[in-house]
């Protein structure tokens, strides 16, 4: 599974994603396995439901391989984007 590639922000500068979580690793994996391309936002939601379901119903062990294949993920991300730092973006106060 490839990491996704960083992309252009609205400001010019590129975006780099964040490395992928265990069940977003797993959740990619059965959209692939499955070809469930989701052609809504609804569909989208209906395959994170399941997903869920699915992840939540899974062992420790079960889980293991998707924990494995996050930390490697996350080890190349740090080999690739050295000086990347997380800043979620800050949304203005509502009031």
């Amino acid at each position: 599974m490839e990491p996704p590639k960083p992309t252009r922000s609205s400001n010019g500068r590129p975006h780099i994603p964040r490395p992928r979580n265990p069940f977003i690793l797993f959740r990619c994996d059965l959209v692939h396995q499955r070809k469930m391309q989701p052609k809504s936002e609804a569909d989208d939601n209906n395959v994170s439901r399941i997903a869920g379901e699915l992840w939540r119903e899974m062992t420790a062990e079960e889980k293991r391989p998707w924990l494995e294949l996050a930390v490697k993920e996350k080890e190349r991300h740090v080999l690739l984007y050295p000086d990347y730092k997380y800043a979620p973006s800050t949304k203005g106060k509502k009031g």
